[in-house]
């Protein structure tokens, strides 16, 4: 890759990381798209170089977020999940949780804003990687024989993000591992 493709997308990612901060602190709708190229130390025309919109901005961010969890599932990408891609699956959200614990927390952050909450749901709702994530589990639920694989998946999600929140309130007293061992119970074992 030659230096200018490195230097771009190292631009890229910064304004996308001072996007992050930004909506997080502020909320979308009070953060300017001058806010965000002061931050990222670029000129407003400058930033439209590499993003048509703030709203462009919000779909990556959250896109990228969420799509590098999604990646983990079935890692031998055949379709089909496996106990143990499960388990390894949900080891791996957990431990990326605490190791990008300042983005997962400004990304839980973004969603209980208002004004981005349902916009956020309906990015999530058209992305292929959430649409390939939900079948995959379901799928899996219905190999088990699972009453209802959607609604099972449905609420395997729900547990993962309502786990996500509390232990992005208080990381250091949240029982993480021991709660992580229950999931794989709840969700592998039985």
């Amino acid at each position: 890759m030659n230096t200018r493709k490195i230097q771009y997308n190292l631009q890229r990612q910064r304004i996308l990381d001072k996007s992050l901060e930004l909506f997080s602190q502020r909320g979308f709708a009070q953060t300017a798209v001058a806010d965000i190229a002061r931050e990222s130390n670029i000129s407003k025309g400058l930033l439209y170089h590499y993003f048509s919109s703030k709203e462009q901005l919000f779909e990556e961010i959250l896109t990228s977020s969420f799509t590098l969890i999604f990646n983990y599932l079935g890692t031998n990408n055949d379709g089909i999940l496996t106990q143990g891609e499960f388990e390894e699956f949900i080891l791996h959200v957990f431990k990326s949780l605490e190791q990008n614990y300042l983005n997962w927390k400004l990304v839980f952050q973004l969603f209980t804003q208002p004004e981005l909450s349902e916009k956020a749901i309906q990015i999530l709702d058209k992305n292929p990687s959430v649409t390939k994530f939900r079948n995959i589990i379901s799928d899996y639920f219905k190999g088990k024989n699972k009453i209802n694989p959607q609604i099972k998946t449905t609420y395997f999600i729900s547990v993962i993000l309502g786990i996500s929140v509390s232990y992005i309130q208080n990381p250091i007293k949240y029982p993480l591992k021991q709660i992580v061992e229950f999931i794989i119970e709840e969700f592998i074992e039985n």
